[in-house]
C-alpha cells in the first residue's frame, strides 16, 4: 500500500511541474496579415482568400482586388472604400475581364478594383455582389467581401 501511495505522490508531483513549452500563450489579437496576399514594393494583390483579414501596406503602394464575377447574370461587384480621413486613397480603376469563352455562352470572368494608398491610416475595402440597383445581395454571405488595410 505504501508503495502505491509513494507512486501516486510522484505522479501527482510530475503533473504539477511547469513545462514552459506547454504553457505558451499566443496573442490571437496580434495584427493578422493575409498570408495569401501577394506583395511587391508597388502592388498588394488581394482576392477572395483575403476576405475578413487585415493587410499591412505602405504609403505609395497600390492595392488590387480581384474577385470572380459573371456579367451575364446581371450581378456585379459593387466596390466601396471607407476611409476615416480625406485623401488617403486614390481610386484608379474598376473593370471586368471576361474569361476565355471559346464559343460558350454565360462564361464568367474577374472583377478588378484598384486603388493607390496616399497617406498612413486605416481603410476598409468592401464589396457586395449585387444585381442592378440592389444595394445588397441578401441571398448569400459569400457574396460579401471586406478587408482592412493598415497603411504605414
Amino acid at each position: 500500500m505504501k508503495k502505491y501511495m509513494a507512486m501516486m505522490v510522484m505522479l501527482l508531483a510530475a503533473c504539477g511541474q511547469n513545462d514552459s513549452n506547454t504553457n505558451k500563450v499566443e496573442d490571437i489579437n496580434a495584427e493578422p496579415v493575409v498570408a495569401e496576399a501577394e506583395q511587391s514594393d508597388a502592388l498588394v494583390k488581394l482576392d477572395i482568400n483575403s476576405n475578413h483579414h487585415d493587410v499591412n501596406a505602405k504609403v505609395g503602394q497600390e492595392v488590387e482586388l480581384t474577385l470572380d464575377a459573371n456579367a451575364t447574370t446581371g450581378y456585379k461587384w459593387s466596390f466601396v472604400t471607407y476611409v476615416n480621413q480625406e485623401d488617403v486613397v486614390e481610386e484608379l480603376e474598376e473593370k471586368y475581364i471576361p474569361d476565355e469563352a471559346d464559343g460558350k455562352v454565360g462564361v464568367g470572368g474577374k472583377a478588378v478594383y484598384r486603388i493607390k494608398l496616399l497617406k498612413a491610416g486605416e481603410i476598409y475595402v468592401t464589396a457586395n455582389y449585387v444585381r442592378g440597383e440592389d444595394s445588397k445581395n441578401d441571398e448569400s454571405k459569400e457574396d460579401e467581401y471586406s478587408v482592412k488595410v493598415i497603411i504605414e
